[in-house]
C-alpha cells in the first residue's frame, strides 16, 4: 500500500487503539433514545406484572394468585360469550331476540357478581388496590343499576318514579 493511504493507517492500528477510539465516541441521540425506550419498556413491564392479577400482597405464587388464575380460566370464556351475545343483541328487535337478550344479560351479570364476590372473599382488602378490579367493580355496579334497578322502574312507567319521589 502507498505510504499515507487508508489501508496503511488501518493496518497500523492495534485492536486496543480501535476499542479506545470506539469507547471515546459520545452516544448518539439515536442510541440514547433506544436506551430510554428500553428503560421505559422495562418499567412498563414491571408495572404490568405487578398489576397483572390485582392481587396486591397475594402476588406471585400464593394461593390467592392461583385461585385468581383458576377463576380467570373459568370466567374468560364467559366474557367471550358475553361479547358474542352483545353482538347479537345490538339488533335484538330486528332478530326477535329481545327476551333472550334480556335473560342472557341477567345471567351474565349474575356470573360476574359471583366472580366479584369470590375475588373479594379471596383477596379481602387488596382487591380494591388494583385498578383493573376497580374497573370491573364499576362496570358491574353500572350493569346492576341499569338492568336490575332502572330497567324495572322504567318498565312500570314514569309514574312509579313520581310515586317514589312523593313517598320520599
Amino acid at each position: 500500500a502507498p505510504p499515507g493511504s487508508m489501508m496503511q493507517v488501518i493496518s497500523s492500528l492495534s485492536l486496543t487503539d480501535v476499542m479506545a477510539n470506539i469507547q471515546s465516541i459520545p452516544p448518539s441521540p439515536l442510541s440514547q433514545a433506544v436506551s430510554a425506550k428500553s428503560t421505559l419498556e422495562n418499567r412498563v413491564a414491571q408495572l404490568l406484572k405487578k398489576a397483572s392479577f390485582g392481587m396486591g400482597d397475594h402476588a406471585l405464587g400464593s394461593t390467592a394468585s392461583r385461585g385468581d388464575r383458576l377463576l380467570s380460566v373459568l370466567v374468560d370464556p364467559v366474557i367471550l360469550l358475553n361479547a358474542v351475545q352483545l353482538g347479537f343483541c345490538v339488533d335484538a328487535e330486528g332478530l326477535g331476540l329481545e327476551a333472550a337478550c334480556k335473560a342472557s344479560e341477567h345471567c351474565f351479570i349474575s356470573i360476574y357478581l359471583v366472580e366479584l364476590i369470590l375475588k373479594v372473599a379471596v383477596c379481602r382488602g387488596s382487591y380494591f388496590r388494583s385498578l383493573w378490579n376497580l374497573l370491573d367493580f364499576g362496570l358491574l355496579l353500572s350493569a346492576i343499576v341499569d338492568s336490575w334497578i332502572l330497567d324495572p322502574l322504567t318498565n312500570f312507567g314514569v309514574n312509579v318514579l313520581g310515586n317514589i319521589m312523593l313517598v320520599r
